[in-house]
């Protein structure tokens, strides 16, 4: 389907193409007519759903049909398993069969690292978070202390005992700015087209 004769407005023309480029890139890896396939099918199903809807302005009316459709990060994969699990030309062919066991561990795998990945940047995130809301409460053993060897802390220690800290209440601050970036950080990596 070319997106031509569809929208009348160019940003309806770019949230398909961007959706759809994201298709593409994830499909380049199978054959042709498998590709085809594919895009044939989510493209009938992202116009049928902008179809089904007429209050809304064009472009929002495309954003939402994209949005039930799903992330292609998360549609395509099994799509493709589907399609290939079909067209295989020779099920005794190892290279074949082969090729859908690494495709399948390597999109567990990527999916795998993002989730540790999110789940250590969120861990952090709530740490400062903490910091920040202790701070107040035990000025003592919150912030950035060091003494004169050289030892240096940030965070939250036991014994200050012969430390100084330097940051003061400006540790919160820091610890909320700290918190929030990394927030963000996971926002971003759990909705990696939400930029689009």
């Amino acid at each position: 389907m070319a997106n031509e004769q569809y929208f009348e407005s160019k940003e309806s023309d770019k949230l398909w193409d961007s959706y759809f480029a994201e298709v593409d890139r994830l499909t380049s890896h199978i054959p042709p007519e498998q590709r085809k396939a594919i895009r044939q099918e989510l493209e009938s199903h992202a116009y049928e759903a902008f179809t089904a809807q007429d209050e809304i302005q064009e472009p929002e009316r495309l954003r939402n049909a994209l949005e039930k459709l799903g992330s292609p990060e998360l549609i395509v994969p099994p799509l493709i398993s589907e399609e290939s699990s079909y067209t295989v030309k020779t099920p005794s062919d190892p290279a074949d069969q082969l090729r859908q066991v690494i495709h399948g561990v390597s999109f567990t795998a990527t999916n795998l690292v993002r989730g540790l990945v999110i789940l250590f940047l969120a861990l952090f995130a709530v740490t400062f978070f903490v910091i920040a809301l202790l701070k107040p409460f035990t000025p003592e053993t919150v912030g950035w202390f060091t003494d004169e060897t050289g030892f240096y802390a940030f965070g939250i220690i036991d014994n200050s005992l012969g430390l100084t800290e330097h940051l003061g209440f400006f540790v919160i601050l820091i610890a909320l700015l700290v918190s929030f970036v990394l927030f963000k950080l996971c926002w971003i990596l759990i909705r990696p087209n939400s930029g689009s």
